[in-house]
């Protein structure tokens, strides 16, 4: 129940309590009591009260000065025809290529070659592994 609901209902039973106050008078003189005057009850508005403040936040302290050197990454190891991953598909598919005619599943063999090393995907390939690649697609030829 609400605040205004409450002093409504506590004002009608002021009135009511009233009137009877009224009745039982004039049953007990015989003589007609006027009834006092109440006011008619007026609705209170009370402001919303504003939400309480947020409490002050500490400052950021600055972000640290120091930088970090990027690590470079892995060289390929030399003489092999590849040094990235584009030239590692390239060889991959160029070798495909050149051995299909001979064995018709060297696509399985290739694809063997890489997941033994640990890749769901030849383009995720490290340059540490190039070598060890290019020896196991050789040994297809």
């Amino acid at each position: 129940m609400s605040l205004e609901q409450a002093i409504a209902a506590l004002t009608a039973a002021v009135q009511a309590n009233t009137e009877a106050v009224v009745k039982f008078g004039t049953m007990l003189s015989g003589s007609v009591v006027a009834p006092p005057v109440i006011p008619a009850p007026q609705q209170a508005t009370v402001p919303a009260a504003a939400p309480p403040a947020p409490p002050a936040q500490p400052e950021m302290p600055p972000a640290p000065s120091w930088t970090a050197t990027p690590a470079a990454p892995p060289a390929a190891p030399a003489g092999l025809p590849f040094g990235d991953t584009n030239g590692l598909v390239k060889y991959a598919t160029d070798a495909y290529e050149a051995i299909k005619g001979k064995d018709p599943g060297v696509g399985a063999k290739i694809q063997a070659a890489f997941t033994s090393l640990g890749y769901a995907d030849i383009q995720q390939m490290q340059p540490h592994h190039y070598q060890e690649f290019y020896n196991r697609v050789e040994s297809l030829r």
